[in-house]
């Protein structure tokens, strides 16, 4: 199940939220990629080379001949083989194509895995977060709006006001809050971290968005990955296994040629802090930066009587809803 970021991990109300958020964002993942023209879509939109579009080079770009399975993926691999076949087109994939599909077709399988796990609570590696952030950008566009009239919208609904009651009257939470954390566990599209900061609320599922400094903000995935067991990623805190599990849960061997040996990363974030204390040493006092600050207390007409910019979540009062 997923391991919030939020509330005290193996209290009632962190099981609770966390046995409901962990089935939201499985369902998602099955809709999100269902077939394997899905997946390739999936690919084609977000890492492959495209004249007009986002990436003006091949994310995966050399990616083919360091991706090893290991003895633990090989039946991963047989049920990826099984599975891809059903893929009925006949256009031809590079090397690096087809080796990144099946790449992202096992971490999206691990990611399932993880939120069926009903004894253990995961926290995904920073690229299955990147896989996340994309999800649940695909989720807010065809998510059901409130008060949809469909089956399932309605089955929604109800379930977010069920959640609400719960969670005011077992777990005493307040109103507004209960309102939009029963909101965002049953639905995937509002799970990001601008739409939690925008409420005025702590993120549920990310502890920060670094996922998007080593991925998405990379021109590959080689560069993202290297830049981990580099000096970012150790002055961020992230250690040798934080980049060799991003292969290891998807059943392949760490990929020395890309992350090297934990020896090597060991020096490599040994010289890092040595220049960050460098670095700490020449910066001015706090205090002085304190006086910097904007205090002209001037409103901003942009802001609501609570101070947030984004507009006011709904009580969801059973007597509100259109279907009630």
């Amino acid at each position: 199940m997923f391991r919030l970021s939020e509330y005290e991990e193996g209290s009632d109300l962190f099981k609770y939220l966390s046995s409901i958020s962990s089935k939201t964002i499985y369902d998602a993942l099955c809709d999100w990629v269902r077939t394997p023209d899905d997946l390739r879509e999936l690919y084609f939109i977000n890492f492959e080379l495209m004249p007009a579009g986002i990436r003006d080079v091949d994310f995966f770009e050399g990616i083919a001949e360091h991706l090893r399975t290991s003895e633990s993926g090989a039946a991963l691999k047989m049920k990826f083989t099984g599975w891809f076949s059903e893929w009925a087109s006949t256009e031809e994939l590079s090397a690096d194509g087809a080796a990144a599909i099946e790449f992202l077709w096992r971490k999206i399988e691990r990611m399932k895995e993880k939120m069926l796990d009903r004894e253990e609570y995961y926290t995904f590696d920073l690229f299955e977060e990147y896989l996340f952030s994309m999800m649940i950008t695909h989720m807010s566009f065809i998510d059901p709006e409130p008060g949809a009239s469909s089956e399932s919208a309605r089955k929604r609904d109800a379930a977010i006001v069920n959640t609400k009651k719960e969670l005011v009257g077992k777990y005493g939470m307040e109103e507004r809050e209960a309102a939009w954390t029963a909101f965002t566990v049953h639905r995937a599209g509002t799970m990001d971290i601008d739409a939690a900061e925008d409420m005025g609320y702590e993120s549920l599922f990310f502890w920060d968005d670094d996922y998007s400094l080593f991925f998405e903000n990379c021109d590959t995935f080689i560069e993202g990955v290297r830049n981990i067991v580099g000096g970012m990623g150790a002055i961020l805190g992230y250690d040798y296994e934080s980049a060799a599990e991003i292969f290891t849960n998807a059943g392949y061997r760490v990929p020395l040629w890309i992350i090297g040996t934990e020896a090597s990363y060991e020096i490599r974030k040994e010289d890092a802090m040595k220049r960050l204390q460098q670095f700490d040493s020449l910066l001015p006092p706090l205090d002085l930066l304190q006086d910097l600050e904007d205090d002209t207390g001037e409103d901003d007409e942009d802001f609501n009587e609570e101070g947030n910019w984004f507009p006011e979540l709904p009580d969801w009062n059973d007597d509100e809803l259109p279907f009630s």
